[in-house]
């Protein structure tokens, strides 16, 4: 009865268990570094933000003003991928230079204090990664609430990500086929003593040989025997 040969099956066991190990890999290290490169583009804006809010102030006619520019120098360079807006229902609102003349336009937070990380479309509909929070400033000794975004472009993440699955999926080929050869020697290697018994029953049959020689691994000494 032939059962087809055991080579091939070991050789497609490990082709089988390279491939899925090589692309569960693959996909967690993606996400953890697109976690990471998120995380830090997170970290960005909210510094933005906080410098937004400590530069804001307001006036003697009541209006709010920045006392100071912003430390990146993208915000005064028009669409520049960096933004930042202030919206006020007492006053126009504020908008970075890069804006140049369009907003970014935002379902309003509910509640004071209340801060969210979102996806939404920037300047020609360019993708952005915005970072709103709604803080309380005081006007002739009143509150009021007011909505602070900054928002960057959203290849700031999917750029490193792409290059990054780029050089991950090249790397990984490497790995897979020096893994394949790997495999077939260690399948080579792992069968020689079977393929000498293959020979000496060869032998035998023939009436070359009366008996196996030559020394076998324990695990097939029972059968040598």
């Amino acid at each position: 009865m032939n059962n087809g040969s055991l080579r091939l099956r070991l050789l497609a066991a490990s082709a089988v268990s390279i491939l899925l190990a090589l692309v569960l890999s693959g996909f967690a290290l993606i996400k953890v570094f697109e976690s990471q490169v998120s995380a830090r583009v997170e970290r960005e804006l909210n510094n933005h933000l906080l410098q937004l809010a400590g530069a804001l102030e307001t006036g003697l006619d009541g209006k709010l003003y920045l006392a100071r520019q912003l430390a990146d120098p993208r915000f005064q360079q028009p669409l520049s991928g960096l933004y930042w807006q202030i919206v006020w229902t007492e006053q126009e609102p504020l908008r970075s230079r890069s804006l140049w003349d369009e907003s970014i336009s935002a379902l309003p937070l509910a509640t004071s204090g209340a801060s969210r990380i979102f996806h939404i479309s920037g300047p020609g509909a360019t993708p952005l990664i915005a970072l709103e929070r709604v803080v309380t400033v005081l006007r002739q000794n009143q509150p009021y609430e007011v909505r602070l975004l900054v928002g960057t472009d959203a290849a700031e993440v999917s750029e490193p990500v792409a290059s990054f699955t780029r050089w991950l999926l090249v790397s990984l080929s490497a790995l897979a086929v020096f893994l394949a050869v790997a495999a077939w020697a260690q399948v080579k290697v792992g069968l020689r003593p079977l393929e000498a018994l293959r020979a000496g029953l060869g032998q035998i049959r023939q009436g070359e040989s009366a008996r196996l020689s030559g020394s076998y691994p324990v695990e097939i000494a029972p059968l040598v025997e």
